[in-house]
């Protein structure tokens, strides 16, 4: 299930305040950027459902593609994030927390687009079971650090 905001741009930041709860989900919560408006083309920052597997991948066509990824300890049921990913023409970083955990770089998609959230398996339980929702906040990337 893929969840948009209208307001796009090519150069992003996205922040979202995430909580882990319980051990496993359903489905692999994702932020979105330069979602195109079919919904079926964008580039995407998450995790494995365990938490364990960071990645940065993109969708074409509908087809998920991994990037890059790296393994990490999962978080304790109940520990709080601060998930961002910054979008800068071809480089697409994701940071937890303020750390820089993974980047990559990809010209598939250079124009601005849309940004959200999704979970993989299209039942929206990701994001319902791993975080509370608390804040997205999006800005043009030379507007960063965003506000708390």
């Amino acid at each position: 299930a893929n969840a948009y905001n209208e307001w796009s741009d090519d150069n992003v930041a996205i922040e979202l305040d995430t909580v882990r709860y319980g051990s496993s989900a359903t489905g692999a919560p994702w932020i979105i950027a330069r979602a195109d408006a079919s919904g079926n083309n964008f580039y995407q920052v998450g995790t494995n459902q365990g938490g364990s597997l960071l990645r940065i991948g993109k969708t074409v066509s509908g087809t998920f593609t991994e990037i890059a990824n790296v393994t990490r300890t999962a978080p304790a049921s109940g520990t709080q994030e601060k998930w961002r990913m910054e979008v800068d023409g071809s480089d697409i970083r994701f940071y937890i927390n303020g750390t820089l955990m993974l980047s990559a770089n990809d010209t598939t998609f250079t124009a601005a687009g849309r940004i959200g959230l999704r979970s993989s398996n299209s039942d929206g339980t990701a994001f319902a079971a791993y975080t509370e929702r608390k804040a997205m906040r999006a800005a043009p990337l030379e507007t960063a650090p965003l506000a708390a």
